[in-house]
């Protein structure tokens, strides 16, 4: 395993276990602690990422997946319960507006 995709990883046990620290899910039996399965996702995954030889051009690759996924989770922190929010501001004339154009597109094909 790379420097990189360790330093990842262990980037991203820190961001899960801050996550869970901070929630206040119910669902969790465990109350503030994170779940061991989150911690099964992060080796399975770094893990797999670290199968890439590391003579290759793809490990580069492998370790800006790894760093992108952590990205992920740290912006996944900052609005978990609504991560589609833009999505909803679309005001509803603005779809039906889209929804016609792609309709007239589709029957004039």
């Amino acid at each position: 395993m790379s420097a990189g995709l360790l330093g990842a990883a262990l980037v991203e046990v820190g961001i899960i276990t801050y996550r869970d620290l901070k929630s206040t899910d119910t669902t969790n039996k465990v109350a503030g602690l994170p779940l061991p399965a989150d911690y099964l996702a992060v080796i399975v995954v770094f893990g797999g990422l670290s199968l890439v030889p590391s003579s290759s051009n793809a490990s580069k690759t492998a370790t800006y997946i790894a760093w992108g996924l952590v990205v992920a989770t740290a912006l996944n922190l900052v609005n978990p319960a609504n991560p589609l929010s833009s999505a909803k501001s679309v005001p509803a004339a603005a779809k039906t507006t889209a929804a016609k154009t792609t309709a007239k597109k589709a029957s004039t094909a």
